[in-house]
């Protein structure tokens, strides 16, 4: 039986993170655990917000110039290692990650900071592991060298 040639996520992102979102909700909803709604906590969560934006535009930018697709169901042209990709591995989830959480204090969501250590698990274990595997079997000692160089986060 032939192998994929992608690396086999779970999910497709976004189904990840927007049911992480509406269970953030969901809990919100079933029991309100507000983060107080100081004007900080919303100012903390734009920054945070548009820090993602910025990681991932960031990190997009370097995969299209790569001309390797973004989605990770379609396969892997090659290994990216300029741009975001100098500094941390998985700039796109680093910057999902960041818009989450953002979003979850934006709109005054404690739950969401609960949700975010689960929600992190799963793309660790399911995406970014998945991901990482594929990547070592299709281009080897390049991919492992990239790894001795750059962290898998920051």
């Amino acid at each position: 039986m032939e192998k994929p040639s992608h690396a086999g996520v779970i999910f497709p992102l976004p189904v990840i993170y927007l049911a992480a979102l509406a269970l953030t909700f969901l809990l919100n909803w079933l029991q309100p655990l507000p983060t107080g709604g100081y004007p900080f906590v919303f100012w903390l969560g734009a920054l945070l917000f548009v820090l993602g934006l910025g990681v991932n535009l960031w990190g997009a930018q370097g995969m299209i110039r790569a001309r390797t697709p973004i989605n990770p169901y379609r396969p892997v042209t090659g290994v990216v290692t300029d741009g975001a990709f100098r500094l941390t591995r998985n700039p796109l989830y680093l910057g999902l990650h960041l818009i989450f959480l953002g979003t979850v204090l934006m709109l005054n969501l404690l739950w969401g900071l609960v949700v975010f250590l689960p929600l992190a698990l799963v793309i660790h274990y399911g995406v970014i592991r998945r991901e990482e595997r594929h990547l070592a079997e299709k281009f080897g000692m390049a991919y492992r060298d990239y790894c001795g160089r750059v962290r898998r986060y920051f």
